[in-house]
């Protein structure tokens, strides 16, 4: 056969430009996560961004060093994130002097950010000067202190293209500045970007204290020389919402084609040192027995062995060891003993093709195994030995193509996972008793002091004032009473507030503990702090955890406006809650309920577990909720297919999503008031066939909901006053290019806009008759209306201490019409589940079920004070083993898994069929224990603290259930242990009986 060697030039184009950049590591852009980043001025939305680039440090310094004056002259943090029709930017800059006067084609003069991106480096890789595909690109603050200038996005490369759709927004800081911009690539002619698309950047903050002299200094991500040079620019991969991809691979051809007669073998040989030494080494290769036509597969026809070791199916990285037909059959593709299944076909594309045959997760004939651990120094083999079975000379025969050995970076080690333990096992029991740890010492108007575990920490109160100072006790604005209350495993503080004047007082309100050098830890919302400084603002977690010596203490706000209002910081060793927006009324009253959390150890899970059992949120998870999107799966599937859908994830509340009501003639998805206009028949049918297929109920529905969103542009006007304004008076949308067709409403009871959501939540329940409601974003919409007021929330500046806005945090001006709609539904005893912690105690207090969504894993963590589960991740998940993988990574922060990607099916039953319901007794790093079961990916010696019966599944590292790994019951003390010996990337369900 004629090859094309069009791909191998490829691949040395991108092995040319990774050896360019071989000690630059893969800086990777995080995907910007729903819901999108608001370009407002304000950083808060960026808190759980990762992945930041921190410029302050000598090496930074790249054009004129001589003249820095240290970090406080010029320094910064550049954070970027993506969206596949754009960049996000966003800059905290340190700058003594902030100076833009310029605008135009000359800020670059003085203070800005400049990028520089090359979307093609792999094009011309010989060409240093930037030409097509590269950009470069400022983004300016404008004039803070005069506004001369406004702020600016200026595109310098390619020249000649105005920044048509960009947007900036800027804010004074105490200590510089900060800008974000968002950055669409149609503005530059650039196409849009994918997950794991390769590209190269930099990134500089420029500086200049005088309008006499331009440009004076600049730092950069690179610490080498300045100079304009596409060999300058570092390597950068489109993220997950972790910031995580793989980077270009590298492909060394090794041959075209090997046809091979039955028994028969071909070796061929290679080089480890042909790969980069930072990449993972795979061989990859298409294989078929060969047939003039699709004639369905061959079990165990091909066997490979990589210097004489065979890769089982552990190994094998394409796609899942058991393959789904499109027919809804299950084919094994690699066998225990590392034999191969191959299509019977005259190429590698017509099985795919098949209507039976064809594949759901991976492509027919296309093998790649991870090879890790089984090269030598030097040259090794790979063998490729016919053993198909016998039929007759003409039928024996199979071909091997396109056999390449290839480099990827940040691939998984497979072959270095660990084995099941032998010896002693951890034990892993819920703590039944809960004795109080800790001495009140001193519990005043502005300062709790107590001792836990030997350690003695102190905790200072402070309150700020209209006169621009900070107290700590009543001043002539207000009055503040304070009241103590010692619980057993926490002190509960009621901070009141009292109105003196007949005007609006702002009274931030900051406890404070200053740990200096004793602090050896610090959780920001559940995130643990690697540095010296951090800010958060989660509402959805809202705590602080830190430790000192062989102790620790948490911090909590209760009420709910301290929970939506509260930041969570970390300054130099001294941790603080806050509350940065309150506001009190003429004559009102407020009183700020918050709690400290002692705790006897360094553990930050016993942190959670304590805070869980305070915040009486161990109620019952009743669903394993399972999205189902588009039309086709109501007419199109099998009734076998259908049900094995729903049985193999487990699922007992199966979602339909808006996408049944068809689309905008822009491509955007029908909501709100347009969904209701819209034909619902996919959704009764939907129903319908749930109803013919599970007659015994165990299968619950539900329909898709949001109260924030719309797309009708007709509300512009009969909606007027429940629009969500920005403090410029624009109407907020959704996020920027795609996304700016969905605009956001405020629903508040006895509002127009807040009729019209009731009435959508009645369509579904009663015009379509599902069983309940799933709400997606629950809790608040992105931004705060500066048209509403809610009584509690304003801009105050840090300075003067003085309100600068009023303004409405949608959590709160929402929260009383929210509770009126989740009580109707409750009371009804519908099914409900939400996306988002309630991030108030008055919803938290009715106690439903929610998730997160896991395009970033992290988001786990905003679950730890709720609901436990995590949304299966609709960026990463292809085939049921990512799914499997985003499993065991939401059990390492403790969290169980609702299903995402409809298109994703388990084989058979999985874990999935285990997990509910489930009643929260304690959650840990690696397993999670209820009443009634305990879910693990860790070894160990499980039980309830009692001699409580229990029956054992495991499940291996394709997510397939296994004997090979039997759990044993072991009794000692008269209590009952699940002895649980698993390797890694396995996973055990223990379920009390």
């Amino acid at each position: 056969m004629t090859r094309s060697i069009l791909p191998a030039i490829i691949a040395l184009l991108v092995a040319t430009i990774a050896g360019a950049h071989a000690e630059m590591p893969l800086y990777g852009v995080p995907f910007d996560i729903d819901p999108p980043i608001q370009i407002d001025g304000d950083l808060a939305d960026w808190d759980s961004v990762p992945n930041p680039i921190v410029m302050d440090a000598a090496e930074n310094v790249t054009y004129r060093k001589r003249a820095w004056g240290g970090p406080s002259d010029l320094s910064g943090t550049v954070r970027l994130a993506w969206r596949a029709d754009g960049l996000l930017l966003a800059a905290e800059v340190v700058d003594q002097t902030v100076l833009q006067p310029h605008s135009g084609a000359d800020l670059w003069r003085a203070d800005h950010i400049m990028l520089w991106l090359d979307l093609t480096p792999t094009t011309e890789p010989e060409r240093e000067l930037p030409g097509e595909g590269q950009y470069q690109l400022a983004v300016s603050p404008g004039s803070l202190d005069t506004g001369d200038a406004p702020p600016e996005v200026r595109v310098y490369r390619p020249e000649g293209i105005e920044a048509e759709g960009a947007l900036v927004a800027s804010r004074r800081t105490a200590t510089g500045y900060v800008v974000e911009a968002w950055l669409p690539f149609a503005m530059l002619g650039a196409p849009t970007v994918a997950m794991n698309d390769y590209a190269t950047f930099e990134v500089a903050i420029s500086d200049s204290d005088s309008p006499e002299e331009p440009q004076e200094l600049m730092v950069t991500r690179s610490t080498q020389p300045w100079e304009i040079s596409r060999a300058r620019l570092e390597p950068l991969v489109f993220g997950d919402g972790n910031g995580v991809g793989e980077g270009p691979s590298v492909s060394v051809p090794l041959t075209a084609e090997i046809v091979l007669q039955r028994g028969e073998a071909a070796t061929l040989t290679f080089d480890r040192a042909q790969l980069p030494a930072d990449q993972e080494p795979f061989v990859f290769f298409r294989a078929r027995r060969n047939s003039d036509r699709v004639g369905g597969y061959s079990t165990r026809a091909l066997q490979i062995a990589v210097n004489g070791q065979v890769p089982e199916g552990d190994r094998l990285s394409s796609g899942p060891v058991v393959a789904q037909m499109k027919d809804g059959r299950m084919q094994t593709w690699v066998t225990p003993d590392g034999r191969l299944t191959l299509p019977w076909a005259a190429d590698y594309t017509s099985t795919d093709e098949h209507p039976a045959y064809g594949l759901v997760e991976t492509h027919a004939g296309e093998y790649e195994f991870y090879i890790g651990g089984l090269l030598v120094d030097g040259e090794s083999t790979v063998e490729f030995r016919n053993v198909c079975y016998e039929i007759e000379p003409d039928k024996d025969i199979l071909t091997i193509a396109d056999v390449e050995l290839r480099g990827r970076p940040n691939a998984p080690g497979l072959g270095l996972l660990r084995p099941a333990p032998t010896g002693e096992l951890a034990v892993y029991e819920p703590q039944t008793q809960f004795p109080k740890h800790y001495e009140l010492i001193r519990g005043d108007e502005a300062t709790v002091e107590f001792t836990v575990g030997g350690e003695d920490f102190e905790l200072s109160s402070y309150f700020s004032a209209p006169d621009g100072r900070w107290h700590q006790a009543s001043t002539e604005h207000y009055a503040h009473s304070r009241e103590v209350i010692e619980h057993d495993e926490w002190i509960e503080v009621r901070d009141t507030f009292r109105n003196l004047s007949d005007e609006n007082v702002p009274v931030m309100h900051q406890h404070v503990a200053a740990l200096g050098d004793r602090a050896t830890g610090v959780w920001l919302a559940g995130a643990k702090i690697p540095g010296a400084s951090a800010k958060r603002n989660r509402g959805d977690n809202p705590s602080v955890f830190a430790t000192a010596g062989d102790a620790g203490f948490g911090l909590v706000p209760l009420d709910d406006v301290f929970r939506v209002h509260s930041r969570q910081e970390l300054e130099d060793g001294t941790v603080r809650l806050a509350d940065r927006s309150l506001y009190l009324r003429p004559g009102s009253e407020y009183t700020a309920e918050w709690a400290i959390v002692p705790v006897p150890n360094t553990d930050f899970y016993d942190f959670v577990n304590r805070a869980r059992r305070m915040l009486d949120v161990n109620f019952t998870l009743p669903w394993m909720f399972a999205f189902h999107f588009y039309i086709e799966p109501v007419y199109d599937w099998s009734d076998d297919y259908f049900r094995s859908w729903v049985v193999n994830k487990g699922a007992n509340l199966v979602v339909k999503s808006l996408y049944g009501a068809g689309r905008l003639p822009g491509g955007g998805v029908k909501r709100g008031t347009l969904w209701m206009e819209s034909d619902l028949q996919p959704y009764v049918d939907f129903q319908r066939r749930i109803d013919e297929l599970f007659p015994d109920d165990s299968a619950k529905t539900a329909i898709y909901f949001h109260c924030f969103l719309d797309v009708d542009e007709r509300n512009e006007q009969r909606l007027a006053d429940d629009r969500l304004l920005t403090a410029d008076g624009t109407h907020l949308t959704y996020g920027e290019g795609r996304s700016a067709y969905m605009k956001y409403y405020v629903p508040t009871v006895g509002s127009a806009f807040g009729a019209d959501m009731e009435r959508w939540i009645d369509m579904i329940l009663d015009d379509v008759g599902v069983d309940g409601i799933y709400w997606d974003e629950f809790a608040y919409a992105r931004g705060s209306a500066y048209n509403m007021d809610d009584g509690f929330t304003a801009d105050i500046d840090p300075t003067t201490m003085q309100i600068t806005r009023l303004k409405a945090d949608t959590t709160l001006m929402s929260r009383d019409w929210r509770l009126q709609q989740v009580e109707r539904i409750q009371d009804a005893g519908q099914p409900f589940i939400v996306n988002g912690m309630p991030r108030t105690r008055s919803l938290a207090q009715r106690k439903f079920q929610a998730f997160t969504e896991t395009g970033s894993i992290g988001n786990c963590r905003n679950t730890l004070l709720y609901s436990p589960v995590a949304l299966g991740d609709h960026l990463s998940e292809r085939t049921f083993g990512d799914a499997w993988g985003v499993m065991l990574r939401a059990l390492d922060f403790g969290c169980l898994y609702n299903w995402y990607v409809s298109k994703v099916v388990p084989p058979e039953p999985t874990l999935t069929s285990h997990m509910f319901p489930f009643t929260p007794i304690e959650l840990h790093e690696g397993y999670v224990i209820g009443e009634e079961r305990i879910i693990t990916n860790r070894s160990g010696l499980f039980g309830w603290a009692d001699d409580s019966g229990f029956a054992a599944y495991v499940y291996d590292r394709n997510g397939a259930p296994t004997e090979e790994y039997p759990v044993q019951r072991i009794e000692r003390d008269g209590r009952a242990f699940a002895e649980v010996r698993i390797p890694e990337g396995y996973a055990a369900a223990i379920v009390r009986e």
